[in-house]
């Protein structure tokens, strides 16, 4: 059923000039999800959540959407608010491009894997006052999901408040001799229920691809691009003082997430180094 949907949707979301312009990736690469409650029924979903068709989309409105980016100098990387029909909800998308002279394509793929899993226990104005991340099934060795618990304190003022987040992530990869794609998603509903005390739920759709691209210069050199949405959902209001503060500082934590992936990816991946032309 997951797979000729995302097959089904493929023609739709990529002519639709609406998508587009919200850029939603919650719209345009999640569909509701119920995972099951015996293992044999999860790797199922687990399976036909993480079909090639889903990846396909995925890199069709990668590059779609980042076609008239600039990845020669610093990185592109561009956070917007998104609209959401909840008011106890806050979305944005950030869109990130940049190019490594490095040509190791797995070298270059694994460290964005990794700087993805990794981002995001950053926030602006906050520090991580504890954190848990727990992977909670391995289907296969490419696909994972995992729930993760953070706890995030305000250093803005003289009466530090706490903040809970809570995610769940389902995230999947394909690799081949030519590009590497990761795709990363959520469950609405599964074994593993947000506590009631957390006050924000955030819930992360995007994907990320890294390709061997001949740039304007004439010169071969592997290309990230990115788009990735984070919904936040929150049960209290939001003229909470601390939730308030912490909803306030989003746009800027996105980019300071979208900024740590490139930051990674320089340092880890072999012989990487920024292009400049």
């Amino acid at each position: 059923m997951q797979r000729r949907f995302f097959t089904s949707m493929q023609s739709f979301v990529l002519n639709s000039p609406e998508a587009n312009a919200e850029l939603n990736m919650c719209s345009l690469l999640h569909t509701y999800t119920h995972l099951g409650r015996t293992s044999h029924s999860r790797r199922r979903d687990y399976l036909a959540l993480c079909a090639d068709s889903k990846a396909e989309l995925a890199v069709q409105i990668l590059l779609r959407d980042t076609e008239g980016m600039n990845y020669a100098g610093p990185p592109s990387i561009v956070t917007r608010f998104v609209p959401v029909p909840n008011p106890q909800q806050q979305a944005l998308t950030t869109v990130a491009t940049y190019a490594f002279d490095c040509l190791d394509l797995k070298s270059v793929f694994i460290s964005a894997c990794n700087a993805v899993l990794g981002c995001g226990t950053e926030w602006p104005e906050h520090t991580a006052v504890s954190q848990v991340g727990e992977v909670v099934d391995k289907p296969q060795g490419n696909i994972s999901y995992a729930k993760t618990h953070t706890c995030y304190r305000s250093t803005a003022s003289d009466h530090p408040t706490d903040v809970t987040v809570e995610s769940r992530s389902l995230m999947f990869y394909r690799m081949s001799d030519s590009y590497g794609i990761l795709v990363w998603d959520f469950a609405d509903e599964d074994l593993y229920p947000v506590k009631l005390e957390t006050k924000v739920k955030r819930d992360i759709v995007g994907a990320a691809m890294v390709r061997r691209e001949l740039c304007h210069d004439g010169v071969e050199r592997v290309v990230y691009r990115s788009i990735c949405t984070k919904r936040q959902s929150f049960a209290s209001t939001a003229t909470a003082p601390e939730l308030s503060h912490f909803l306030d500082v989003a746009e800027e934590g996105a980019k300071v997430c979208g900024f740590s992936v490139f930051d990674h990816i320089r340092e880890h991946a072999s012989q990487t180094r920024m292009i400049s032309v």
